[in-house]
Order: structure tokens, then C-alpha cells, then sequence
């Protein structure tokens, strides 16, 4: 504990706040999902393939909720001064578990609009193979973007949530940072960019 600045504030923990906000965006996504799946069924006649899609988002993102509960009761929320070395150890686990079923629910929930917008631009040549382009680039670096996460320290992957031989074992940094700006459709900052006075005046 040595090596952690001890807070101002006291043991304060926001987890819960986090909580209430992801099981309730949960309840209202199951209801939206629900009325389309129900109006497809029943007014369209047929569930198309973004439906499908969405539902995997959802399915996704509910699982991720599920982790980061799991997490919350671990000491997620709290200031990492707070928590034993259980604690931490446990939290960040599970949270870089929940990362994998984030990226997921975002990529599926963007291929299910794809695959929507497709249906209004059938007669569009140029703008439909633009979309199905999106499609699989999506597809692709998505699952590339899950799969970094969790071989960046090789065989290693517990280095990620106790430190341990870290530096060793696993890439540097900069290179899942890099990779996060290019699936976000920036690029990437050089390191010394951040502390130079361009990079505050960027955020004005």
C-alpha cells in the first residue's frame, strides 16, 4: 500500500451509483428490444438479421453488468487505497473480464444498425457495398480489439490484474493504446503530445 497516494476524501464508494445506472439502462434496453422483436413478429412479419444482432448486443452488455456487479461487491467504486490486496486483485479481474463482453456489445449494437440501414439503400450500389464494408471492418477489428486485450501478456494473463512480472511478460502500454484510438476511428498520440501545451489547448 506503500506505493499509493493516500486520497484527500475519505472511503468513499461510487460503485453503486454505477450500479443503478447499468441495471436501468439494462430494464429499458430489454423493453425497447422487446417491443421491435414483438412488432417484427407480429406487425412485419419476420426478424430480420439486425435483430439478431441486437439481441446478441444486449445479451452482451448484460453480461458485462453482470461481471461488474460481481466487481462492485469486490471493492469497484471504492479508491484503490481502501481495498486489501484481495480486493484489488479481484476487482481489476473482473473488470478486464467485463472488457472483452463491453467491446462486444458495442460491436454487435453498430452491425445491427448497419444491417438496418442497408434495407434503405438496396438501390445504391456505391452506398450499400459502403455499409457492408463497415460491416466487416467492424467485425474485424472488434474481434481484434477483444483478442489484444487478452493476449497482451501472452500466457501471462493474470500479470494483468496483479502486476506481477508485468513489464516482462507483456506489451508495452502504447501499443493497446494505439490500437484503442485506430477502433475508435482516431489515431495515435505521440507520448510526449500529452504533456506539451498543443495537447490543453486541443481540449478548450
Amino acid at each position: 500500500m506503500a506505493d499509493i497516494l493516500k486520497p484527500d476524501g475519505p472511503d468513499v464508494n461510487i460503485g453503486g451509483r454505477l450500479m443503478k445506472v447499468q441495471w436501468a439502462l439494462a430494464g429499458v434496453s430489454f423493453v425497447v428490444l422487446a417491443l421491435r422483436l414483438v412488432a417484427g413478429v407480429y406487425i412485419l412479419g419476420r426478424v430480420r438479421l439486425a435483430d439478431y444482432l441486437m439481441v446478441m448486443a444486449f445479451i452482451c452488455g448484460v453480461v458485462q453488468a453482470a461481471i461488474f456487479t460481481d466487481a462492485y461487491y469486490w471493492g469497484m467504486g471504492r479508491h484503490f487505497y481502501y481495498l486489501s490486496d484481495q480486493e484489488r486483485v479481484e476487482s481489476v479481474k473482473l473488470m478486464y473480464y467485463g472488457m472483452g463482453w463491453g467491446v462486444a456489445c458495442t460491436m454487435f449494437g453498430r452491425l445491427s444498425f448497419c444491417c438496418f440501414l442497408v434495407r434503405f439503400v438496396s438501390v445504391y450500389q456505391l452506398r450499400r457495398f459502403l455499409l457492408w464494408a463497415f460491416v466487416y471492418g467492424q467485425m474485424i477489428i472488434g474481434s481484434l480489439t477483444i483478442i489484444l486485450i487478452y493476449v497482451q501478456c501472452g500466457s501471462h494473463l493474470s500479470a494483468l490484474w496483479t502486476g506481477d512480472e508485468k513489464g516482462e511478460h507483456c506489451w508495452v502500454p502504447a501499443v493497446q493504446r494505439d490500437f484503442g484510438y485506430f477502433q475508435s476511428g482516431g489515431f495515435p498520440v505521440p507520448q510526449h503530445f500529452y504533456t506539451s501545451g498543443i495537447f490543453h489547448l486541443a481540449l478548450i
